[in-house]
């Protein structure tokens, strides 16, 4: 699905419910997004307010990238995916090489 003009998101997944009265998604299987930027997250579940633009995944986390990876127990993302909120035992891992690329 198209998020922006040159940002692409694939979702594989099992199951998902969706709520068309509340517009919203309760994707209850572990299922993964890849984008085509390098970004790959895998969720265990999550629970989408389409309308409000939030997402909230009570159970773990993984997000790798190239460059880096973010592991937690949760993740809340608000105003349309602008903040992201991670919670619990969260690991932020980053390549150095990837900050002096940006520097130069």
């Amino acid at each position: 699905m198209p998020v922006n003009d040159t940002l692409i998101a694939t979702v594989d997944a099992a199951s998902g419910i969706y709520d068309r009265g509340g517009n919203t998604l309760n994707m209850d299987e572990p299922f993964t997004i890849t984008m085509n930027n390098g970004v790959n997250a895998d969720f265990r579940s999550a629970y989408l307010n389409i309308n409000a633009g939030e997402m909230e995944s009570k159970l773990p986390i993984a997000i790798s990238m190239n460059g880096g990876s973010i592991v937690a127990q949760r993740l809340r993302m608000t105003d349309k995916g602008r903040i992201v909120t991670f919670e619990g035992m969260v690991r932020v891992n980053v390549e150095p090489s990837s900050i002096r690329k940006n520097q130069n």
